[in-house]
């Protein structure tokens, strides 16, 4: 599942590749909850919805095959079909491995969309605040003192970016610290604590 989700990123933008995971993660999530229902183990290649939520794109193919499913076709209708479990435990297997492999990435995405709206409201927050108040109007972390310290540069790199895409591109930053780096930062919010409360 991981060589096809590289596949499908490779073919999209990082928007639609978002969607596509967030709409496969559905997908299989629904499975796992309702394994011996039909309408969960068969698809219909050409819906409708599915095709707009992941059958067109390019990669989501491969996507489904590496969940377990195989490609059946019923009177001239192709579908795809999950194998039920009585037949065999070995795609119910594979199919929970990549469905880890797939909710790792959605996690991901959700991460990211939560420093970004952390992101909204400091920048809300700082433009409302009046100027003369010191007071933190809201909690530190170690991802918002990164933010502080790498914004400018990350942006000098990368100059088109809009608001949403810096905070992803923050956020990406962040989760690729080291654990050393990350301690360094939780140690400064500490500091920081400190320093406003016996001021």
């Amino acid at each position: 599942m991981a060589r096809a989700l590289s596949q499908l990123k490779e073919s999209n933008t990082e928007s639609q590749y978002e969607v596509l995971v967030t709409r496969l993660a559905v997908y299989l999530r629904n499975l796992t909850k309702n394994p011996t229902e039909d309408k969960y183990r068969r698809i219909r290649r050409q819906n409708k919805l599915f095709q707009r939520d992941i059958g067109q794109r390019e990669g989501s193919h491969d996507c489904m095959l590496a969940a377990g499913f195989v490609v059946e076709e019923e009177d001239g209708v192709e579908y795809y079909r999950f194998p039920a479990l009585v037949e065999s435990s070995e795609p119910w297997d594979s199919f929970l491995r990549a469905q880890a492999v797939v909710d790792q990435e959605n996690d991901r995405f959700a991460e990211e969309r939560r420093r970004h709206f952390e992101l909204t409201q400091q920048s809300q927050e700082e433009l409302s605040r009046n100027p003369n108040d010191d007071r933190p109007r809201k909690a530190l972390s170690a991802f918002l003192i990164f933010c502080r310290d790498h914004r400018e540069r990350l942006q000098s790199e990368h100059p088109d970016a809009n608001f949403v895409t810096m905070a992803k591109i923050l956020s990406r930053a962040y989760n690729a610290l080291s654990e050393e780096e990350r301690k360094s930062l939780e140690e400064q919010v500490g500091a920081i604590c400190i320093d406003i409360l016996q001021n």
